[in-house]
């Protein structure tokens, strides 16, 4: 409505200024004609528009004389010089608000000492039909435009619902999705607007909370299942203690070593989880500095030889390689590896150790490589002599509690959370881990291999 006020506000402007200018005109035209009576004009053949008035006054002695008009209900108005003003006056006759438009200045061609002659021209706006109808546009707009905003609502109305609509029954949906249906996805108007593209996103994130949800599920079973073997081994040993074993020494030793090893297996589980919780949550912070890996690779060949006397362990390695990372986690993890060399492969076991690092190609040394000059790759690989990972291992491998033989049993000892703990660890160091098979020259799995790159 503001718009459209401004807009006939200036169209009115427009219609003054044209007329001003048109005033100016005719003023000098008349000015040179130089009147002396009315006939002059009607002799010439000259036409003024219906809309414009002029008068011609004469003033001696300060009085005022009107000399040629063809309207005489104007009086002789203020000098104007080269300017147009507006007059206002009340018209009894008609009971109305007359606006004029009118220049006024002294005609010199005309003049003398003794007398001064004025010509003023005018235009009355109400009988201006051209200014008569941009005043009614105002009230032609208002008019109008009432229709026209009740269409626009209308209109409005209808393209907001019809827009709303996806966004209602994406709305509607989304509250219905709980843990117990998180495989519900929104819907989609196959558009390609921004509102599938929501709808998309929701569901991608959908889709991830259900994984994980799925996950945390299937741990929470397997914590379960886990743990309910050693409390039934444990709460079966007390009980038989209870009625009759501790009278019997032999029992109640047995017992005794059965509910140790039991719980020790529990507190393993337990140790695990939550180092593997306060990795992942960052409440275990490495920390990580640099050291020799002749460090490491000699503790590591002490233990091995304390665990199983029987098993070799070749290293490839140059012992005055220097590694940044966490000594402690790092040692972790590769025991982890070991570990699990130690308990699958048939004796006598074999393992290989190969330590490299690699320097970026814009890099070109003058000095041995070293991880406190260089930014280099430290890649470790623990190998073994063994029946090599199976298709599921190499699959799932890293999901907790996830055991290589098809039973899941527990014969072989352990949780299932090696991998998993080694994974999670590595990850916090800023590294990757995988699993691979070792072939030999017929192509025939001949080891494990745990690949670490830092």
């Amino acid at each position: 409505m503001l718009l459209c006020l401004l807009f006939v506000r200036i169209q009115i402007m427009d219609v003054l200024k044209q007329r001003g200018e048109e005033i100016t005109q005719w003023l000098r035209f008349i000015e040179r004609l130089e009147l002396r009576s009315p006939e002059e004009l009607e002799n010439k053949n000259i036409k003024l528009p219906q809309y414009l008035y002029y008068s011609i006054f004469s003033e001696q002695e300060g009085l005022i004389d009107r000399i040629i008009s063809n309207n005489e209900s104007i009086p002789f108005l203020e000098e104007t010089g080269k300017r147009v003003n507006s007059y206002s006056f009340y018209n009894h006759e008609t009971d109305t608000k007359n606006d004029l438009f009118y220049t006024l200045r002294r005609m010199p061609s005309l003049s003398s000492e003794e007398e001064n002659v004025y010509i003023q021209v005018w235009i009355d706006l109400q009988s201006d039909s051209l200014y008569k109808m941009k005043q009614s546009l105002p009230k032609v707009f208002f008019i109008t435009i009432i229709p026209i905003i009740v269409t626009c609502f209308f209109i409005t109305f209808l393209i907001s619902q019809n827009t709303l609509k996806p966004v209602v029954k994406i709305t509607n949906t989304a509250k219905e999705i709980s843990s117990t249906n998180l495989d519900t996805l929104l819907p989609l108007n196959n558009n390609g607007d921004e509102i599938d593209l929501l709808a998309s996103t929701f569901n991608d994130l959908f889709v991830r909370l259900k994984k994980d949800f799925d996950r945390e599920k299937q741990f929470s079973s397997d914590v379960s299942h886990e743990l309910k073997t050693p409390v039934a081994v444990i709460l079966g040993q007390t009980n038989l203690l209870r009625r009759w074993g501790k009278e019997d020494p032999e029992q109640l030793d047995k017992s005794l070593t059965t509910i140790l090893s039991e719980t020790k297996s529990m507190q393993s589980i337990i140790e695990n989880l939550l180092q593997m919780s306060r990795l992942e949550g960052g409440r275990i912070t490495p920390s990580k500095e640099y050291f020799l890996v002749s460090e490491l690779t000699a503790q590591i060949s002490n233990e091995v030889k304390s665990i199983s006397p029987s098993a070799t362990v070749n290293f490839y390695v140059n012992d005055s390689i220097t590694i940044y990372s966490d000594y402690e986690l790092l040692h972790q993890t590769m025991m982890i590896a070991i570990t699990n060399s130690i308990k699958y492969c048939p004796a006598p076991l074999v393992l290989n150790i190969k330590v490299e690092q690699v320097v970026p190609t814009q890099f070109f040394l003058k000095a041995p490589v070293t991880a406190k000059k260089y930014p280099v790759k430290t890649s470790i690989k623990i190998s073994d002599n063994g029946p090599g990972f199976s298709e599921s291992t190499l699959d799932h491998g890293f999901e907790r509690f996830f055991r290589g033989d098809d039973a899941h049993s527990r014969k072989v000892g352990g949780s299932g959370l090696g991998l998993s703990i080694a994974k999670t660890i590595i990850l916090s160091l800023g590294g990757t881990i995988e699993l691979s098979n070792v072939h030999d020259y017929n192509d025939q799995v001949c080891g494990a291999q745990i690949t670490i790159t830092l």
